[in-house]
């Protein structure tokens, strides 16, 4: 089913749409009331709004709902908006929910089912909200561990980001051996992505609440961690296994960015100095509740300048 249109409501008033794809391409429109079974949702252009749909069972690929629109260099906000959905299944190739190019917004979604290896949520590009949503997560053995519900990563032609009031819970009941060991982690800034906030985030049994992956210039402040094997967990990966192809994908974009388009004009007094070297970083007033372990910062001989203030426990046990 294609739209091609622009400020038009697209009612589907509880149809149930199987097995196909909804793509609206145009400006300033919005979808609402489906069902979706095996099918997905695909929006490009500026200021359109996905409400009230609910998505039953994976499609075969890709996101569920991906939201595409906007211009990085020029910080040119997309504003489109997927809002009151809720999600029964999960993506098994890429973010359940992928919001693309500058300055998109998830807020006030439901999902259910969610799993490792692939995000709920990912953010792709500049300047991107991810608000209010609920996540329910369980921990597939049988995939990689290494993965983030909520995740951005690994560009630094990616700044803006904001992750708040968001509520992830692990519904697997993980022994304590698993959250030492294992590598899900709730919030997740891979690979040294900068400039990029995760406030107000309430996320609860996960093996790592926190996840920040050699970045600079990030905050992880006010939020709660509860029962969570490491609160808040940071690596200096760019210095270490970061090399190689992964790091020269790193450095071209950052070089890529006009020295005169907006993001630079904005960004570019840090972007500068961007390295390796994870710098700048603010990890602060956060609450860590009977975790485990509050934070862990490895490799604390390969960091640059970091503000690091650990808040105590409600219920206090060793930290690291």
């Amino acid at each position: 089913m294609d739209y091609k249109c622009y400020e038009k409501v697209i009612d589907l008033h509880g149809e149930v749409i199987y097995d196909d794809v909804l793509e609206i391409v145009g400006n300033g429109n919005t979808i609402k009331n489906a069902h979706l079974v095996r099918s997905k949702i695909r929006v490009t252009g500026f200021k359109n709004r996905v409400t009230s749909c609910s998505f039953h069972e994976r499609p075969k690929d890709g996101a569920l709902a991906w939201l595409y629109g906007g211009d990085k260099y020029a910080l040119k906000r997309s504003c489109n908006v997927i809002d009151n959905c809720e999600f029964w299944d999960r993506s098994i190739s890429q973010g359940t929910i992928e919001l693309v190019g500058c300055g998109a917004t998830a807020r006030n979604n439901r999902l259910y089912n969610q799993a490792n290896p692939y995000p709920s949520i990912k953010m792709i590009g500049a300047q991107h909200l991810v608000t209010g949503n609920r996540i329910e997560y369980f921990y597939d053995p049988s995939q990689d561990d290494d993965a983030g519900v909520i995740s951005i990563g690994r560009r630094p032609d990616w700044p803006g980001g904001i992750v708040r009031l968001n509520r992830v819970n692990m519904v697997s009941d993980l022994t304590v051996e698993q959250l030492e060991s294992l590598n899900l982690a709730a919030l997740y800034c891979d690979d040294m992505q900068p400039l990029t906030r995760f406030e107000r985030n309430q996320i609860d049994g996960f093996p790592i609440g926190g996840k920040l992956g050699g970045g600079s210039w990030n905050t992880f402040e006010k939020n709660l961690f509860y029962q969570c094997g490491r609160g808040f967990e940071m690596d200096a990966r760019g210095q270490t296994w970061m090399t190689g192809e992964k790091a020269t994908e790193t450095i071209k974009a950052l070089g890529a960015i006009p020295r005169d388009s907006a993001l630079w004009l904005r960004y570019g007094d840090r972007l500068a100095s961007w390295s390796p070297r994870p710098t700048g970083n603010t990890i602060a007033n956060n609450t860590y509740f009977e975790c485990v372990h509050d934070q862990r910062l490895k490799e604390k001989d390969l960091y640059g300048m970091n503000e690091i203030e650990a808040v105590s426990s409600a219920t206090p046990k060793a930290g690291v």
